[in-house]
């Protein structure tokens, strides 16, 4: 049971930080240009083992930053305080 409720967090999670910089880019601010950095830092990662053989240890690094990618949409939508 845990463990589906961690694919289910961890697919939230990717799902936010794939659409973050698209969703971001629409609005006023900057926030969804630098993001889009970020998501190509992702994608070429991926795209780079991709080739060789796509593993677990290889997608490690890119947690960080898919979580900054996720946190940065969340902040954006969330209703002011």
């Amino acid at each position: 049971m845990i463990d589906v409720v961690m694919r289910v967090i961890g697919t939230a999670i990717g799902l936010a930080a794939t659409a973050a910089p698209f969703l971001l880019m629409n609005q006023h601010d900057d926030r969804g240009r630098a993001l889009l950095g970020t998501w190509f830092i992702c994608v070429s990662c991926v795209a780079v083992y991709i080739p060789v053989h796509l593993d677990i240890r290889y997608l490690v690094p890119l947690i960080p930053l898919q979580c900054l990618l996720a946190a940065t949409l969340w902040d954006a939508f969330r209703p002011p305080e």
